[in-house]
Formats: C-alpha cells, structure tokens, sequence
C-alpha cells in the first residue's frame, strides 16, 4: 500500500508575528514579554526577566489575562502540556513561541480558554491519544504553528481536534502534516 502525506496550510487570515524582544536574563517586559522560558530556566524560578522557567506548561500556567510569555529563539520541550487556565475575554494570554519546538501533546481542557499559541512547532511524540493538539476550551488561538506527527502516518491519528467547548477558535498559518 503506498503511503501518503498530506499538507495543509491554512491561510485563514493575514498577519505576522514573532519574538519582538528577548530578554530572559536582562530587563523586565523587554520586547512586550512578561514571563520567559529558556534552557537554563528552573521551573521554581518565577519566569520573570533574568529568572526564566524551563518548561512550556510552566509558562502557560504562570500567565494571566493580556500577558505574554516569551521562548528563548529555537528553544526545545519534550513534554505533555495542559492547559486549564488562561486569559480573559478579549485579553487572551499569550505564548511567543520564536521558533521553538514542542515534542509532545498539547491539551486544552474544558477550563482553558482566551491563549494565543504563536510561532511554535509541535511533534507528536507517538503516545497512544486521540490527538497532537487537543482543544476543548473557548477562544483559543494558533497562529503560525506546524502540527506534525512522526510515526503516526496511516495510524488514524488526529493532528489537531475541536470538542467540548471549543467556540471562537482561531487557526492562522497553520501547517499540519504527517498525520
């Protein structure tokens, strides 16, 4: 049986975004960014300028309404994030990914809600789930994010599923493949 890819990019609206400033380890809220992630973070630390965390769960779960938290350029995670918190209404948190790459899951649950995922590549890391991305709560956000599942072509694996409460959900730039 041959074996087919396929590659979709959704072009849903037009925009840019990026990592306008990096300051894990210099002044406070360079660049718009509240929080910070980086390699030589702690996830004890409090993620503020100079005293980065190193987990992206971590990062979402420190953020509140109209914060943002930044990712050290070409950064790497292997981990299952979950989301169950979030922003407010018309003040989303949000996470500037610049680059970085997540091997794992990602879960929205019914509790998260109001995220913006920007700039981040994520890679199935083959647990047996019934999807990469996972979003079951309201006004989530991705913007120019690839969602890929290595191993998982031809096994029936979702890239990225909407359930539960999943209303006013965003898709900009999105390349998903592989699944």
């Amino acid at each position: 049986m041959a074996r087919a890819s396929a590659l979709i990019v959704c072009a849903c609206a037009l925009g840019t975004s990026g990592l306008v400033g990096w300051a894990g380890g210099a002044g406070a809220a360079a660049g718009g960014c509240d929080l910070f992630a980086a390699p030589n973070g702690r996830d004890r630390a409090s993620g503020r300028a100079g005293r980065p965390v190193r987990s992206l769960g971590r990062l979402i779960a420190g953020l509140r309404g109209g914060q943002t938290g930044c990712v050290a350029p070409g950064m790497r995670f292997s981990e299952h994030v979950t989301v169950a918190s979030g922003g407010d209404p018309g003040n989303p948190a949000r996470i500037r990914g610049a680059g970085a790459s997540l091997t794992g899951l990602v879960r929205i649950t019914r509790d998260g809600h109001d995220l913006v995922l920007e700039n981040l590549n994520i890679h199935g890391d083959g647990s047996p789930v019934d999807a990469i991305v996972s979003i079951a709560g309201p006004r989530i956000t991705l913007s120019h994010v690839s969602v890929d599942g290595p191993n998982y072509l031809d096994a029936n694996m979702t890239c990225v599923r909407l359930h539960g409460r999943s209303a006013g959900i965003v898709l900009r730039w999105m390349v998903i493949h592989n699944c």
